[in-house]
């Protein structure tokens, strides 16, 4: 329980001196890590935890969908930030090469159990319930469209559940439920922060809508359907974001956005770019930092 006391006393002066102690139990604010999709963009939460240890800021659980369930969960799981950054600055395209079983096209493009493996050789412990850090990640059932949330339980498939982006990563088959992305229900589960009680969410969005108008802005019949598709994608997530803060409006939330337009989702095994997602993170981080103190104080 984040509680702590607080001890009043009161000296009446009187042919003697008495002493009045009072006692009053005051509740801890819980602060709650939110972390959005983004593929690669998601390397920004690297630096943004980074930032937040360092100005002694604490986090009492995290929540996240695909990137950020992938990064949010390693970390929750008790892997300290400075490792999973070695990690990730260590994967190169050839070892991003590794990582990748591709399977006959059918349903999905990559199997996903070298992914798996490789999650759980970062996973500092198995079981959510185990986790140094309270822990939660969404998923979606493609089978009902409904959103799946994951707070106990074996914390691979959660995470890989979470992961997997349609057509790209074999679905998740679990309890009768076709498990895919996170991210198409709930690209910023800061509702489930709240669901975990958390009153002060540190929320940190990596989805950009891609910048069409300055791309075309002189040559707009030049829009390629990868653009468009893509951008669509995008404002569809941010509507969803939008709508689920209103949920939380009483709730006290502090929005950070790391400016990662220039790193692709599927960005991955550029280390420079992932060296450049971490520096946003931070940056972006640092900005806010005065305005989450004042919060939790």
């Amino acid at each position: 329980m984040n509680t702590y006391w607080i001890f009043t006393i009161k000296k009446t002066l009187s042919w003697r001196t008495s002493i009045d102690i009072s006692v009053k139990l005051m509740k801890k604010p819980k602060v709650g890590l939110v972390l959005s999709a983004g593929g690669a963009k998601g390397l920004a939460y690297i630096g943004v935890i980074k930032v937040l240890e360092a100005h002694g800021i604490p986090i009492h659980c995290v929540t996240g969908s695909s990137a950020g369930a992938l990064i949010g969960g390693i970390y929750a799981s008790g892997t300290s930030i400075k490792a999973m950054e070695k990690v990730a600055l260590s994967i190169g395209y050839r070892d991003l090469a590794k990582l990748i079983d591709p399977i006959k096209p059918s349903v999905a493009l990559i199997k996903g159990e070298k992914i798996m493996k490789f999650i759980s050789n970062n996973l500092s412990q198995k079981k959510i319930e185990d986790f140094k850090i309270e822990f939660a990640c969404v998923a979606t059932d493609l089978f009902t469209g409904k959103k799946v949330v994951f707070f106990k339980g074996d914390a691979l498939l959660a995470i890989r559940a979470s992961i997997s982006v349609p057509g790209v990563f074999k679905p998740v088959l679990y309890h009768g439920m076709c498990l895919v992305d996170g991210g198409l229900v709930d690209p910023l589960p800061v509702d489930v922060a709240k669901s975990m009680n958390a009153n002060i969410i540190i929320a940190v969005n990596v989805i950009n809508i891609p910048r069409l108008n300055e791309k075309y802005a002189e040559n707009p019949e030049n829009l390629k359907v990868k653009d468009v598709l893509t951008a669509s994608l995008k404002i569809f997530e941010r509507r969803i974001i939008d709508l689920t803060l209103e949920k939380v409006a009483e709730k006290k939330v502090v929005m950070i956005r790391p400016d990662v337009s220039k790193i692709s989702v599927s960005g991955f095994g550029s280390i420079k770019k992932m060296r450049d997602a971490i520096k946003k993170g931070e940056k972006a981080t640092e900005r806010k930092i005065d305005e989450i103190l004042d919060l939790i104080e």
